[in-house]
């Protein structure tokens, strides 16, 4: 029936615009388009007043543009918009909406559709585990046209069904607080996702946030800012081709026993770059992935995984940022890895950095960990940052080459004598920097000689426990290095910008020292000879 406005419509109306909800990408409101709003009210038998506006028992359709207050209840209602070619704006106000066999909110057609979230309200979208139509609607909050979501009330989405919220074109969210649980995923942008800030709250059994359009234009996601809080059986973001991140804070756990399920922490298709944000990671499969490029410019990264905590199957860049790889297969992977700075920490079950070319790939005797990586243009460029590395396996190895030109790299490699502190199958050239890498009494690989900056290999007659510190010091007594080893270990590679070829140094290890004269720019001293008889080590095995 019609429904009369009285003073709360007035109340209504004072109160939106006290609370700020229009923003930038809505055109703003004047006080007489909202004294021509519409309300629609839901309840047993729904009020109503406006042009555009029909209703069929529990089913409200808007047929027309224009502001519509929406509030209410009701235990098996619908609202559907589909205005062509006009744009649409749902002001939710403490609205709450169940559909038994369909989307709650389904927009059929408009040029544009904002969702407005009002200040203070708690809005509330429910379906059931089954719909009417098998095709469309197939999302809690379902729209075929472009769909903005702002404001700064709260949105509660109970998918049972599929997904939560998803538009067939773009999705902006500007503002908002948001709770989804989601039988599969959370939120779609099929051309696009924007978030420009906001709060989310997010349990999915599919990924929580998507975009899934192929085309090599559109399919992008770009995060502003916001807070997250993800706990998901899929991908926690998952752009089909680039994704940028440029603040947050994200927190975010991924699960799954399927086998052939994608539980990533944050993945991109084409293009990963991540400028800034807090991130707390535990997930099954990679942290970080993207099946192109990364680049990481700053941020602070606690990152746990069963696979890769960062993997890139194309080229690698860390220009900043904290990185702490708490638990990892491969902490740092990618055919090509480019460190330009940053404070970096890894942990790794396998190999600490590991170039090689190729991509991600499962093997028979596990859910990870297969990288059938080929390739001899794979290649590590180290020019600056911290870098430490605890690798139960290699702890840097390329299929290519390694480049050290700066930086402070301490690597703890492996206490099996299968695998050392550094493989590579070309060339490992020192320029600059420094750097110490503690590992086995086999497959000993050190510095090539056309390095630049001088640097030693010392294989040692006795394996030292984890624990004992490492002190290299010059012919002054002069200490260079100082430094407490993580593994046990039987070989040390140490090359530094203070050494000098011609000199004579000191390593001291527990109470005992080893002079090393440096008598050219590679200096290899004790027993560094393949024990397969094979000449000296030179990687390759």
């Amino acid at each position: 029936m019609k429904y009369t406005f009285r003073t709360s419509l007035f109340i209504l109306i004072l109160t939106f615009f006290l609370s700020g909800c229009q923003n930038k990408a809505t055109e703003p409101q004047t006080d007489e388009s909202l004294l021509d709003a519409n309300m629609i009210v839901f309840k047993d038998v729904i009020e109503y007043s406006g042009n555009g506006i029909t209703v069929n028992h529990q089913k409200v359709t808007i047929t027309k543009g224009g502001s519509y207050f929406i509030s209410g209840k009701s235990e098996n209602g619908q609202l559907i918009v589909d205005a062509k070619d006009q744009e649409v704006q749902l002001l939710f106000d403490d609205l709450d909406l169940t559909c038994a066999d369909s989307s709650p909110v389904y927009i059929v057609n408009a040029e544009k559709v904002t969702v407005t979230l009002n200040e203070a309200t708690v809005n509330t979208l429910t379906d059931g585990n089954t719909y009417t139509s098998s095709d469309e609607p197939s999302a809690t909050l379902f729209s075929k046209t472009d769909l903005i979501i702002n404001g700064t009330g709260k949105l509660i989405v109970n998918a049972n069904y599929n997904d939560a919220i998803q538009s067939k074109d773009t999705l902006l969210i500007e503002s908002g607080e948001f709770i989804i649980h989601s039988v599969d995923d959370g939120i779609i942008g099929k051309d696009s996702l924007t978030i420009q800030t906001g709060t989310f709250d997010m349990t999915t059994m599919g990924d929580a946030f998507k975009t899934t359009n192929e085309d090599a234009a559109l399919g992008n996601m770009t995060i502003q800012n916001g807070t997250y809080h993800i706990q998901t059986q899929g991908d926690g973001f998952q752009s089909m081709n680039q994704l940028r991140i440029v603040d947050g804070q994200f927190t975010m756990d991924t699960s799954s026993t399927a086998q052939d399920s994608s539980t990533k922490g944050i993945k991109a298709g084409t293009l990963l770059e991540i400028d800034n944000g807090d991130f707390t990671i535990n997930s099954v499969d990679d942290c970080l992935h993207s099946n192109g490029d990364m680049e990481i410019k700053a941020g602070s990264f606690q990152l746990s995984s069963e696979d890769d905590a960062v993997h890139s199957d194309n080229t690698l860049t860390i220009q900043g940022g904290t990185i702490t790889v708490l638990s990892s297969y491969e902490g740092l992977e990618a055919n090509e890895i480019i460190i330009n700075g940053g404070d970096i920490s890894i942990n790794s079950s396998d190999d600490g950095i590991n170039a090689a070319g190729g991509n991600d790939q499962s093997d028979s005797n596990g859910r990870f960990g297969g990288d059938a990586f080929k390739g001899s243009n794979s290649k590590i460029t180290m020019n600056a940052g911290t870098i430490l590395i605890n690798a139960n396996r290699d702890g840097i190895d390329a299929n290519g080459s390694i480049y050290i030109n700066g930086g402070t790299i301490y690597v703890n490699g492996p206490e099996d004598q299968a695998n050392n502190a550094l493989d590579y199958d070309q060339e490992c050239v020192i320029s600059g920097g420094t750097l110490l890498a503690l590992g086995q009494a086999s497959m000993l690989q050190g510095a090539s000689a056309n390095s630049t900056q001088p640097s030693f290999l010392l294989a040692l007659d006795t394996r030292y426990k984890a624990n004992t510190e490492v002190v290299i010091k010059d012919s002054q007594g002069q200490t260079i290095c100082s430094y407490t080893a993580l593994k046990a270990f039987q070989s040390i590679v140490f090359s530094d910008s203070q050494l000098k070829q011609g000199e004579t140094y000191t390593i001291e290890l527990d109470g005992k020292s080893t002079a090393m004269n440096l008598t050219s720019m590679v200096t290899s001293s004790g027993n560094t000879v393949d024990p397969r008889g094979m000449g000296p080590n030179r990687g390759g095995w």
